[in-house]
């Protein structure tokens, strides 16, 4: 008899305990299931950041190439304007190696522009800083602790 008693209580008091548990574990999976997203969030802003960064590291080569192709232009062009000083130039050669030059520069600074507006459309800026993305995260990662 006592042996059933006991092996009764037993019964009562794992039935209770399960009772206990399942709450925490509801709560547990929802967590699991919260830091799993935020996990998720983490990666996908790591990986946009990544990205934003070798468009940054591409657009600072592409600028740096320009500068350079700039400085040889304005190498070219003092070695030109040595040349039309000189006495080997008509005043007509000068006139229309200056007027080609000046159309030459005009190109160039439209190739520019269009590149510049190109590149503003393409990189337009998030509407969500990295910054406020990590506190959101901090957030909820806090939120996680507090419900354990």
């Amino acid at each position: 008899m006592e042996l059933e008693d006991a092996l009764e209580r037993g019964k009562k008091d794992l039935k209770s305990l399960r009772q206990e548990m399942e709450p925490l574990q509801r709560e547990l999976d929802v967590n699991g299931e919260e830091l799993k997203r935020l996990r998720e969030r983490r990666a996908n802003a790591d990986a946009l950041a990544s990205e934003q960064q070798k468009q940054l590291d591409d657009l600072r080569e592409d600028y740096k190439s320009v500068e350079v192709r700039k400085r040889e232009r304005e190498s070219e062009l003092l070695d030109l304007r040595r040349k039309l000083n000189s006495k080997d130039f008509s005043a007509a050669e000068q006139l229309d190696e200056l007027q080609r030059l000046r159309e030459e520069e005009m190109q160039r600074r439209k190739e520019i522009e269009e590149t510049l507006e190109a590149a503003r459309r393409e990189f337009a800026p998030l509407p969500v800083t990295e910054e406020e993305l990590r506190e959101e995260l901090a957030q909820l990662q806090k939120s996680v602790v507090e419900r354990k």
